[in-house]
Order: C-alpha cells, then structure tokens, then sequence
C-alpha cells in the first residue's frame, strides 16, 4: 500500500471524528504463536472480530504472513511478518479545543481533556493527544492561554515533543512535554525521583474522611513508616499506604494488595477541600508514588471512591448517552461485504467495501467507551526544582 493519507477530522457537535480509513496493522510472529495456525492466533488473542471474520480474512488476502495467502496448513514460525489490512473507524473523543498552559525553552504543558488518550493504543491512534499536537496543532483544536505565544507553541509542537508522564484516557488535567532529548531526562528524573510536587484534585463519595474504614487507621507515631494496608490522620491530611497491583492486563484494572510478593509500594495523601450539597466532597491528592490508578485505588480503599469511576466503585451517572454515533457514512456507494474480489479492485477498495460497520451505515461505539468517557480525577499542577505548570479546576469541582 502507498504511504497513508493525513486523518480527515470531522466535527459534530461536542465531538471530533476521524473519517474512517484503511490501515496496515503489521506484527512480527511472537514466540507464544510458534508452531500455531494464524487462524488460531488471531481467534484467541484478538476478540474484536469473531473467529469467522479472521478466517474469511485470511483466505481474501486483507490478513496475509510473509505478503502472501496463507495456504490453509502451515504454521507460524520465528520471523514470519503478519499483515492485517483492515477499515479503521476511531472512536470520537471531546471536540475541544485543548489548552496549552504553559511554555518554556524545555517544555509545553497542556491541560487533556477527559476521554482523550495519550497516545495511540486499542481502537485510538489519530484521536489521541500526542497525535493531535504532531498532526493538527492549529486554531481548530488549540488555544493558548494567556502569556503563552502561540507562534511559538505551534513550532514546538511540529518540532517533535518527548512524552515524560501520563494520564488515564478518563483523567484530565496537566500533562507536560519535553522540547528535548535533555529537558525529556531532566523531566523524567524530577517526576520518577520524588523531586516533584504532583497536585490533584477528585469528587468523591461521602463526606471525606467520615467513611474511611475504622478497623485500619495507623496509630504508628507521626515520624514512622506507615505500614502497608494502612492510613492515618496527619494535621488536616489523610496519609494511605497500600501497596497495588494489576488484577487483569487484558482490561487494564488494578488492585489493592498489601503486602503482596507481586504488587507495589504506593503512598498517597489526601486533603478535604469542600464538601458538595450532593454528599459528594472535593478532595485534593498527592501521590508520594506514581502506580497505575494509584490515586482511584487508595480513594476507594479509604471507602471514598471517586464518584463516576466505572472501575473503582463510583456510583454516578457516566458522561455519554448514546451507543450509537449518529455521524453520516463517509462513502455513498453500495458496499457488498460478502461479495469476492473484483477484478483490479485495489487492497484499500477491497477493504473499505469488505467492512460490515461501514455496510449498516451505523457507527456502533463500544459501550465501555461511550458509557464511561469522564471521570472525577484531573492534575490540577506539578512543580518541580526551577519550574512549575498548572491548570484551572474543571467544572465537576464546583457545587
């Protein structure tokens, strides 16, 4: 296939989508899948199409090994190249515009908004933070607030910027690029060494900390370690020690597990802001430690979760409605998803008219997705030796 097209974005209402297209999924045979069927491999380990989808793929050619059919027989060997010629279509993400914060000789900082990716991953790759600030860093999808130069923002961004931390697709608030290799090592030693004050601030269940478990607090003296699996009350602060883990890779949740051999230290102090006539309170957190949902985990464990989180316990409404993207088809030819090759039909011909979404005329977004596109979780500022970035509060924080 010739080298991809740029996206073509389409906004509608609060949302941006990218016009479907045809990508080149390509993979190296892992050791795992040696000395096994293609069809078995992509049956087991990719459960986004039914088995029969894999099948009829391979025998047409839009899934090939080495650039060639698969002959119905052999086996997957070290080496071998996989092919997957397939009609992306991206889940929509919040319309925008993002905020840039901040700017130095060393770094832009950006306030993500909930639902937006970092970076590409799963069903993402154009509709993702890093993308947009490489591929369309113009008025449409940026602002600059005040004091920031936009001029200088916008070369920046098409310089190439060096990713130093991240945030959940579902988290929003602060993240902050590199504008070097030296600044990214600077950065990434400030954030991973503890030189770094990381402020946030959530909307949890309750009224914080009155539902915090009673049979728990650490009644150690003030200057002592806390131990693992357990809190206690330091002036106006709530410091949590329980040491995390991943429950399940595949779906990307955590776990609290103290004194586990497999999990890992995790530290977090937590302050009442205010509480909301909804019995919900705003919280302020500051992670002593940076684990995967660190900050959800040790809120649920104070039995304060995050109030709209799908994973940890929250009980509120998610943001989203429909499961069903009422955007219009971007082709108005007859597709034929059953129909064989035609003669001369192009690879991104045939895909496109082999995709079953696109022959419904109905863009059906995964319900997880959808249902769960924001939660109560945002990076409020990080400040390190000599620099500092911040944002404002989202307005969920508000009563």
């Amino acid at each position: 296939m010739a080298q991809q097209p740029p996206p073509t974005y389409v906004f509608t209402g609060d949302r941006r989508r990218i016009e479907p297209y045809v990508y080149a999924y390509t993979m190296h045979c892992k050791g795992r899948w040696c000395g096994r069927r293609p069809d078995e491999v992509f049956g087991t380990e990719f459960k986004m199409n039914p088995p029969a989808y894999y099948e009829e793929a391979l025998r047409d050619g839009r899934i090939t090994v080495n650039d060639a059919l698969w002959d119905g027989q052999s086996t997957l060997q070290q080496g071998d190249v996989i092919r997957h010629l397939a009609h992306r279509h991206e889940p929509p993400v919040p319309k925008g515009p993002i905020r840039v914060v901040g700017l130095t000789e060393n770094a832009l900082a950006v306030d993500k908004p909930p639902g937006l990716p970092m970076h590409p991953c799963g069903s993402y790759h154009h509709n993702t933070l890093t993308s947009l600030l490489r591929e369309d860093f113009t008025t449409r999808s940026f602002v600059c607030a005040d004091g920031v130069d936009w001029a200088e923002a916008q070369r920046a961004a098409r310089q190439g910027l060096r990713q130093v931390h991240r945030l959940d697709r579902l988290t929003s608030g602060l993240v902050i690029f590199a504008r070097s290799a030296s600044a990214a090592r600077t950065l990434c030693e400030d954030i991973g060494q503890g030189r770094t004050q990381k402020t946030y601030i959530a909307r949890v269940r309750g009224c914080f900390p009155d539902d915090a478990p009673v049979l728990r607090p650490e009644k150690r003296p003030r200057n002592a370690e806390l131990a693992d699996g357990s809190w206690r009350i330091d002036g106006d602060w709530v410091e949590v020690s329980c040491s995390l883990r991943t429950a399940s890779h595949r779906d990307g949740v955590c776990e609290c597990a103290p004194d586990a051999e497999d999990a890992k230290a995790a530290r977090t102090k937590f302050r009442l802001v205010r509480k909301l006539s909804d019995g919900t309170s705003i919280v302020e957190c500051r992670p002593q430690t940076g684990r995967t949902h660190q900050i959800r985990l040790h809120l649920q464990f104070l039995n304060h979760p995050i109030a709209n989180d799908p994973c940890y316990g929250g009980e509120l409404g998610f943001a989203g409605s429909s499961l069903v993207d009422d955007a219009p088809p971007s082709s108005s030819e007859v597709l034929d998803p059953t129909g064989p090759r035609r003669p001369g039909e192009s690879d991104a011909d045939f895909v496109r008219r082999k995709c079953a979404r696109c022959a419904s005329k109905l863009d059906v977004i995964d319900a997880s997705e959808e249902r769960a596109s924001c939660v109560f979780l945002h990076a409020r500022s990080y400040a390190g030796p000599g620099w500092a970035f911040a944002t404002v509060e989202p307005a969920w924080a508000a009563e």
